[in-house]
């Protein structure tokens, strides 16, 4: 008995050496070489696996091989994003997964995973099953990582973020507009669009205006076919609803969804970067603003309170440098803001300048009016101003005339000023823009929500002087924007400089010309308006 398990034990060393001469003989060269994930795949004995992105050392063992341990660290990415207060399951990415053997899988790191905000919980470590759950309130990103290894020593280190009530970071829009058809004439967006041209309301396409208002004077519609005039970057995406077009735009294009009357008017664009757009539909699109209420409610905010103030962060700075006048508030001197500020009543903002390390947000029960340049003091890579409204947010908005002169002769405003009035304030919420298809979800009579901004206007002018138009301020109109977002119902500018950031409205009338419009990355790694159920301001669900 001896005798024979010597033989076959020499039998058994030969064979392993026959193999090793093979594998180093050259047959096998095409390790050191990158196959693709289907050759993975295809390969049932995980000899030949790898990673198409990691090269084989050759005088290595070969990945998952049971001749010995390869010790192979792949950084796979997940993103998910997660709802306020749900947890949410999901699968590790696996484009790696040949790289391990499925027996003997070992989590290699401590339980925590590095996340500070939540916990994670793998639930099935052979399937890759998973559960995030983020602390009560939190919102904005939290990140960690899931080591695996199996009993070869092969690892994969799977890299988790998870963005908590953040549609920002996924989509990555420059504007999120439901009105888009006067801001897109002529535009220059150089990051994602999102749009629904009002539907699900009764103003989707101008259909209660008439069968002509959608392509001549609705914002909600193609106001003049404009989809054709923006100058995109190229590939942006332009993300839409599943929604079948009012039976009066189908009669007059002949398509059928809003998906086909993007792609088919983009495609018909001068320019060849916006022929490219990509435009996908979505379950649903949710483009709003928060309500008085809700705000009151997330700051646990007392009626006759008028201002609150919650810190980023126990050892952030104070609130100082804002002041409260005759039922409005103003910025005085540098506004130093880390965190989240709730205020009842009218934002005065001029030529502000901002101290923040974390990001300033600002929760405004009123309308917003902003004059001048936005600066950042001691800026770090989180700092951001953003702003959320109930009602408007005006930016350069005034009396187009200085020492009974038009400031710009050949403003329309000049040439025609029975139809545009001499001030552009009035002009944008009372007289020009107020027909029934500016309507709102908030506010159904533009006129009455029109005259209700004017009247907070008057309040802060009694005290500051009367609003100037940007082309009578000595600043002038060519005033840039970056690292803010801005949120309301309606928004209005007549500001000319680059936007770095995000406008999230239902309507929104800026003034064009060299003015572009660009995701500011700042907000993928910042919170964003924390205190406001993000599924009122911006919500989208899965394709």
């Amino acid at each position: 008995m001896k005798t024979k398990s010597k033989k076959s034990q020499n039998k058994k060393n030969i064979l392993v050496l026959m193999f090793a001469m093979f594998i180093t003989s050259g047959l096998f060269q095409n390790c050191t070489n990158k196959i693709s994930v289907t050759d993975n795949l295809q390969n049932k004995s995980g000899l030949l696996s790898t990673d198409p992105a990691v090269p084989v050392d050759p005088g290595s063992p070969t990945p998952g091989s049971p001749f010995g341990p390869s010790r192979i660290d792949v950084a796979t990415i997940t993103d998910a994003t997660a709802r306020l207060n749900e947890h949410i399951d999901f699968i590790l990415v696996a484009s790696e997964i040949s790289l391990l053997i499925n027996d003997g899988l070992v989590i290699t790191n401590n339980q925590s995973f590095g996340f500070t905000s939540g916990q994670l919980v793998v639930r099935n470590l052979q399937t890759r099953n998973v559960t995030y759950t983020p602390n009560v309130g939190f919102r904005g990103t939290d990140s960690g990582n899931v080591l695996v290894s199996d009993k070869y020593g092969n690892k994969i280190n799977y890299k988790i973020n998870i963005s908590v009530e953040n549609a920002l970071k996924k989509y990555e829009p420059a504007v999120a507009i439901r009105a888009i058809g006067c801001i897109q004439c002529h535009a220059k967006i150089e990051s994602n669009m999102i749009t629904d041209f009002g539907f699900g309301d009764s103003f989707y396409f101008s259909k209660n205006m008439g069968s002509g208002w959608w392509k001549e004077g609705g914002i909600y519609g193609d106001h003049a076919q404009s989809l054709r005039t923006m100058e995109l970057a190229e590939a942006i995406s332009i993300l839409v609803p599943k929604a079948d077009l009012p039976r009066h735009v189908q009669d007059d294009t002949h398509l059928v969804t809003l998906a086909d009357y993007v792609r088919s008017e983009v495609s018909l664009s001068e320019y060849e970067n916006t022929q490219t757009a990509i435009v996908k539909e979505k379950d649903n699109v949710y483009i709003g603003a928060p309500t008085e209420q809700s705000i009151r409610q997330s700051f646990d905010f007392p009626v006759a309170a008028r201002l609150k103030y919650y810190k980023e962060k126990p050892e952030s700075l104070g609130l100082t440098g804002l002041v409260e006048q005759n039922g409005y508030f103003k910025n005085s001197n540098v506004l130093v803001c880390e965190g989240d500020l709730a205020i009842k009543g009218s934002l005065y903002l001029e030529n502000l300048k901002v101290k923040s390390a974390t990001g300033c947000r600002i929760y405004v029960i009123g309308s917003v009016f902003i004059f001048g340049s936005i600066e950042y003091v001691n800026e770090t890579l989180e700092t951001n101003l953003q702003i959320t409204s109930t009602k408007a947010i005006s930016m350069g908005l005034g009396l187009t005339k200085k020492n009974n002169l038009f400031c710009d002769p050949a403003s329309r405003y000049a040439t025609n000023p029975s139809g545009y009035n001499v001030s552009s304030l009035v002009n944008r919420f009372k007289t020009f823009w107020t027909a029934e298809g500016y309507a709102t979800r908030l506010y159904a009579d533009p006129i009455a929500f029109g005259q209700s901004v004017i009247d907070e206007s008057k309040k802060i002018e009694a005290d500051v002087g009367v609003f100037m138009d940007a082309d009578c301020r000595s600043e002038g109109k060519n005033i840039g924007y970056r690292r803010l977002l801005l949120n309301a119902p309606q928004i209005q500018s007549r500001y000319e400089g680059n936007f770095s950031g995000v406008i999230i409205a239902e309507i929104a009338i800026m003034r064009l010309g060299d003015f572009k419009f660009k995701y500011d990355n700042v907000f993928k790694n910042v919170p964003v308006l924390p205190f406001v159920n993000q599924g009122e301001v911006l919500a989208i669900s899965a394709d």
